[in-house]
């Protein structure tokens, strides 16, 4: 599968040209296959991200051990590219949200993610179908169909703006409130009508270029 995806990716890919590889996975058995997978491609360094790693920030986070490790991955790439002072949302299977204050992890918010949400709500129940997330203008909507359209984005735009106040009067950034950059990431980022409105930064590479990032401290 790698194999050929690659190919599609690259075009001209060779399995020896791969010399170096970083995981960032929260599926412990799916990374031991990735581990299999990348050592019969020729990769004979492999890096795996964890909290444990040399990292250019350091935590004030209850059992940072459990902390996963796509966070730890757009921490470092926040860090590294947008500064000290952050709040990264990371819009995925789970709405994450990231604290970090003068290079200190802080925290965060764990929610639901959208298209979740959405599967759960069309097969949980009997009639209602499974939409897209819509851009909305208006909540007020003539149809089922446009009504769970309006519930989800005007509930997740909610979410968000809400959840990113609160943790703008967290006590660890009231200090440096004026400071903190909001950065927006994850597959469908780019796609919600509210991430200009509410970030500063959308860059749904941000995991990528994290996990990029990692290498100088890995290797």
């Amino acid at each position: 599968m790698l194999r050929s995806w690659l190919a599609a990716e690259g075009g001209h890919f060779r399995h020896l040209e791969i010399n170096e590889a970083i995981i960032s996975s929260v599926v412990p058995s799916v990374t031991q296959e990735l581990l299999s997978a990348l050592q019969k491609l020729g990769a004979s360094r492999i890096g795996l991200v964890h909290p444990r790693m040399r990292l250019p920030f350091t935590f004030d986070y209850e059992n940072y051990l459990t902390l996963g490790a796509d966070r730890i991955a757009n921490a470092i790439a926040g860090v590294r590219f947008f500064g000290e002072n952050l709040i990264i949302v990371d819009m995925g299977t789970a709405i994450t949200f990231c604290l970090i204050t003068q290079r200190v992890y802080r925290g965060g918010v764990i929610a639901p993610g959208v298209y979740t949400a959405l599967r759960s709500l069309s097969e949980r129940t009997a009639k209602l179908p499974e939409v897209s997330l819509q851009y909305r203008e208006n909540a007020l909507s003539k149809s089922t169909v446009a009504s769970i359209e309006a519930g989800m984005y005007f509930g997740w735009r909610g979410l968000v703006r809400e959840t990113i106040d609160s943790l703008l009067r967290a006590p660890e950034a009231i200090a440096v409130r004026g400071k903190i950059k909001i950065i927006l990431t994850g597959g469908i980022s780019e796609e919600l009508g509210f991430s200009v409105e509410l970030a500063d930064v959308v860059d749904r590479q941000l995991t990528l270029r994290g996990l990029l990032a990692a290498r100088e401290y890995l290797f």
